[in-house]
C-alpha cells in the first residue's frame, strides 16, 4: 500500500526501523528493528511459551525446543503461514524457524539487550526472487503489526486489536478497538496535530471542518493518503478523504463511551477489485491501531518506517 508513511534509506529512527533489500543470492528480504520496554528473558517467554504466543501471534500452539517443534496457526495467522518447523535457537539470543511449509521464507527474531530496554530485530527471508507482486512490501506490514503487538504484551500484559486473516477480505475495511480513555481523548489524538505527531504524523496539518486539510506530512499533499476532512462532529465523528493507488476513498471514525472508556470504530473503502491494495490497507490499519492504543496509554509509540537499502545492512547472525 503506497499511501503508507516511509522514510528514505539511511535514516533510522531511534526506535523503529525497517530494511528491505535484496541478497547477493537474489533472496528477498524484510527486517524490523523495535525497542522493547522488557527484558531479553520476558520477549523470549513470549516467543516460546505456548499460551503466551497464542495472547499475541496465533491462536494454536505447540513447542518443544529441543525436538525443533515450533508449531502456530489459526485465523491470526495468514492463510500462507505454515509455522511448524524451529530451525535455530540460542535461550533468549535467537530463534528462527520456517514461515512456510516448504521452508522457502524463514523468520528469524533475534534479541539484543540494551539497558532498561531489549532491542528486538525481526527478519524474514525469502530464499527465492520469485516472490508474488508487492511481497515485500505485504511482508513489511505484516510484520510492523506483530511486533507491535508483541510489544503490547510484553510492555502491558495486554493487546488492542488483532486482526483476523482473510484471504478474500470485503471491500471495505471496518475494525473496532477499545480504548481504557473517554472518547473526547481519542478525538483528539485523532484531530490535534500534536498528537498525531506523537503515533502517526510527521508534520501535521488539521483544519477542522468540513473541506479542511488533513495532511499527515506522509509526502506531497494530494498523494497517496489522506486529503480533506469530509466530516466532523466534535467527540464522535472524522471522516477524510484517501488516496490509494489511484482510487479514492474515504476513512470515517466513529467514537462512543463504553464502561471502559472508548470504543472506537474504523471504516475505510470502498476498494472495489482491488484486493492487494485493500489487503495492504488493512495491515497498515492494523498496525496504526495497535500503535494509537499505546499513545492511548501513554506509553511511546513505536512509529514505524519503511526504506530499500542493501540487504548487507541487515544484522549478521550472532
Amino acid at each position: 500500500a503506497s499511501g503508507w508513511p516511509h522514510r528514505r534509506a539511511g535514516e533510522r529512527p531511534a526506535h523503529a526501523q525497517v530494511v528491505l533489500g535484496i541478497s547477493a543470492e537474489m533472496s528477498l528480504v524484510v527486517a524490523r528493528f523495535v525497542e522493547v520496554q522488557g527484558s531479553a528473558r520476558q520477549l523470549w517467554q513470549a516467543l516460546t511459551d505456548p499460551w503466551q504466543l497464542t495472547a499475541w501471534f496465533c491462536d494454536e500452539a505447540d513447542v518443544n525446543l529441543e525436538s525443533g517443534l515450533y508449531r502456530c496457526a489459526g485465523p491470526h495467522l495468514p492463510p500462507e503461514a505454515r509455522v511448524e518447523r524451529l530451525l535455530a535457537w540460542e535461550p533468549e539470543r535467537l530463534l528462527t524457524f520456517a514461515w512456510t511449509a516448504e521452508g522457502d521464507e524463514t523468520v528469524t527474531f533475534r534479541l539484543r539487550p540494551a539497558g532498561t530496554v531489549t532491542r528486538l530485530e525481526v527478519t524474514h527471508l525469502r530464499h527465492r526472487d520469485d516472490a508474488p507482486p508487492n511481497w515485500r512490501i505485504l511482508t513489511d506490514c505484516l510484520w510492523a503489526y506483530y511486533t507491535v503487538l508483541l510489544k503490547q504484551w510484553v510492555e502491558t500484559g495486554r493487546t488492542g486489536f488483532r486482526l483476523p486473516f482473510d484471504p478474500n477480505p470485503p471491500s471495505v475495511i471496518r475494525f473496532q478497538l477499545r480504548c481504557p480513555v473517554a472518547p473526547e481523548e481519542v478525538f483528539a489524538a485523532l484531530t490535534r496535530p500534536d498528537r498525531l505527531e506523537k503515533w502517526i504524523a510527521n508534520r501535521a496539518q488539521v483544519e477542522p471542518w468540513a473541506g479542511g486539510r488533513y495532511d499527515l506530512g506522509w509526502g506531497a499533499h494530494g498523494e497517496d493518503g489522506p486529503g480533506h476532512i469530509t466530516r466532523w462532529e466534535e467527540g464522535r465523528l472524522l471522516g477524510y478523504t484517501w488516496f490509494e493507488s489511484g482510487r479514492q476513498t474515504e476513512v470515517l471514525w466513529r467514537i462512543r463511551p463504553d464502561a471502559e472508556g472508548a470504543v472506537v470504530e474504523l471504516e475505510h473503502g470502498d476498494f472495489g477489485d482491488q484486493v492487494a491494495t485493500c489487503l495492504g490497507c488493512r495491515l497498515g490499519w492494523a498496525d496504526w491501531l495497535n500503535v494509537l492504543w499505546l499513545h492511548l496509554l501513554g506509553r511511546p509509540a513505536s512509529r514505524t518506517w519503511r526504506g530499500v537499502v542493501p540487504a548487507a545492512s541487515v544484522p549478521p547472525e550472532g
